[in-house]
């Protein structure tokens, strides 16, 4: 058995390495059993985070809900099964123990990624608990993102990160204003390419790559762990500058993709946001 593990994340090493940055890779882990993802532990967590980065919804609302004791209680609903719905702790690395547990697993894969793209930024958890049939919409995040699926089953859904998926209005839109929903119609769902994901899978996502969840089979519990690099985070500078000069009637021209970087339009963004 203990042979098994070294030759899958042996495995899980290569694929990652062949993939990063710019494709996904199918990974393995040994965290589903891990006492700080166990549902008694989550609900501890979330206890004693900070309330604004405890968000749940039921499966019948289409907003969070507020602050306070409705909250406190649909998070125990959600937790204990009596209610469908989904449950996010944002930033959960804000707990020492979820903390040193992002640390600890990012630096396994540090060898394969700081070579690549430098050090890992600004690193950050987030764990999702989601009732059966929980839809996330197409979306797209400014992270390299490491998805550990815990328990339950999901499909992660991936798409071009080019038109019509996301055309270049819309990646200014997401760095300037934060939209980072994306339109869902039936030639988008074509371009899809599917995972299914279960207990002990992981998943390398690219920094931005559009994205749909769906739960199936019964709670899922997952724990993303993202981080940035020097690259991403200036590529994110450069399309807040070009729609400032959007604004101002020019029409710049578009934002390099990796390996390349827009230096200038990134330098010009970081002093105005200053």
């Amino acid at each position: 058995m203990h042979q098994q593990k070294i030759e899958a994340a042996q495995e899980g090493d290569a694929a990652l390495a062949a993939a990063y940055p710019l494709r996904g890779a199918r990974l393995s882990h040994g965290l589903a059993h891990h006492p700080l993802l166990q549902l008694a532990a989550l609900a501890d967590a979330a206890l004693a985070m900070q309330d604004a980065h405890v968000e749940c919804r039921t499966s019948a609302t289409a907003g969070f809900t507020d602050s306070g004791a409705d909250k406190r209680t649909l998070m125990r609903q959600i937790l204990d099964g009596s209610v469908d719905g989904w449950l996010m702790l944002r930033f959960a690395d804000q707990v020492g123990a979820y903390r040193d547990l992002l640390a600890d697993t990012l630096a396994s894969y540090a060898h394969i990624i700081e070579p690549v793209t430098g050090p890992m930024r600004d690193p950050k958890a987030f764990i999702f608990l989601s009732s059966d049939q929980t839809v996330t919409p197409l979306h797209i995040d400014p992270t390299y993102n490491i998805l550990f699926q815990i328990a339950g089953r999901k499909i992660f859904s991936t798409y071009p990160l080019a038109p019509p998926v996301v055309t270049p209005a819309m990646e200014e839109g997401f760095h300037s204003r934060g939209d980072n929903l994306l339109p869902w119609h039936a030639d988008i769902a074509a371009l899809g390419s599917d995972e299914r994901l279960e207990p002990g899978d992981a998943l390398f996502v690219p920094h931005k790559l559009p994205h749909r969840v769906a739960v199936v089979g019964g709670l899922s519990i997952s724990i993303s762990m993202t981080w940035k690099s020097d690259w991403s985070m200036a590529e994110g500078a450069a399309h807040r500058a070009n729609a400032r000069l959007r604004q101002w009637g020019w029409n710049p021209p578009p934002v390099a993709r990796w390996p390349k970087t827009s230096r200038f339009r990134a330098m010009a963004a970081r002093i105005l946001e200053r």
